[in-house]
């Protein structure tokens, strides 16, 4: 037992790197436990002896971060994004109001299973190639949240102005405390142009810049944008305007509880890169767990 234990812990620990950066060559109880057996065809194990035997050892199955395709640089940039933010302090933090585009189609995007009886076929999932789409953009803060459909086109500076900024100044002085905030921008280029910055300046609305590229697990309108899936799924819309029409209506039904669980969940997230060192974090327990799901708990 002593030999297999220290076997599978060699196991466990052997790194290999591929073509998305290192990872474990052994992830997985079953994996070990098959190499075990191809070494010792006489003293076989199962994946649950290799189980036991990972537990005994200290190990501890833990859920691998998913995140973009880093580039050299990305983990610096982020560290020494999120290190600068943290010095304001948490009250200019939570201040800050987190925006994002996203695509949204009519194609269905749930559960890739589902329970059958016996001999039964489960119902398939159709993916329409050609299926319609509507480009939305997205704004989140303390007590606010707000939405518009914007062109399907690469956006300028111009546009972004024009559909996403101007109405989004216009819902802000009609909001307690809207004038406060802090509109973060995207990375894109047209999102932080001199036209912009200056436009959001003349209105007394300050602007967060420098966002630093690929890092979608900062932002927890990217939770928003999850929750407006899930019910889009749903709702299974036809065509165009039906489709924005049930975005829509997915979006005004997230709770301002669940909103400003995950704007204020942003200074969390800020900590955990810092303690990661820049690397992907993961957003568990930087917001509220069961407000996070856009039922208010419930």
């Amino acid at each position: 037992m002593k030999k297999r234990r220290e076997r599978v812990k060699v196991l466990s620990l052997e790194m290999v790197v591929g073509n998305h950066g290192p990872r474990r060559k052994y992830p997985a109880a079953a994996s070990i436990a098959r190499v075990w057996n191809l070494e010792n065809p006489l003293l076989s194990v199962s994946a649950s002896t290799v189980r036991r035997d990972l537990r005994t050892l200290g190990l501890v199955s833990l859920k691998r971060p998913r995140g973009p395709k880093r580039v050299v640089g990305d983990e610096r940039k982020r560290l020494f994004f999120a290190e600068n933010l943290l010095r304001k302090g948490k009250k200019e933090v939570d201040r800050t109001g987190l925006t994002d585009a996203k695509y949204y189609d009519s194609n269905c995007h749930g559960n890739t299973r589902e329970w059958c009886i016996k001999g039964e076929h489960p119902s398939p999932m159709v993916k329409d190639t050609w299926a319609p789409r509507v480009h939305v953009w997205g704004f989140i803060a303390k007590g606010i949240k707000f939405l518009v459909r914007i062109p399907s086109h690469k956006p300028t500076s111009a546009s972004y102005k024009r559909f996403c900024l101007i109405p989004l100044v216009q819902h802000l002085a009609k909001c307690p405390g809207g004038k406060d905030v802090i509109v973060q921008h995207d990375g894109d280029t047209a999102y932080g142009t001199e036209e912009v910055l200056r436009y959001l300046s003349s209105k007394g609305i300050k602007s967060l810049s420098g966002w630093p590229a690929r890092s979608p697990d900062l932002s927890p309108i990217e939770n928003m944008w999850a929750i407006v899936s899930k019910k889009v799924d749903f709702f299974g819309p036809h065509d165009v305007e039906e489709l924005w029409r049930f975005v829509r209506r997915a979006w005004d039904e997230i709770p301002m509880s669940t909103v400003n669980s995950l704007a204020l969940s942003f200074h969390g997230r800020l900590k955990k890169c810092v303690a990661a060192e820049g690397r992907t974090i993961t957003t568990k327990g930087c917001g509220g767990k069961k407000r996070a799901r856009g039922d208010d708990g419930k």
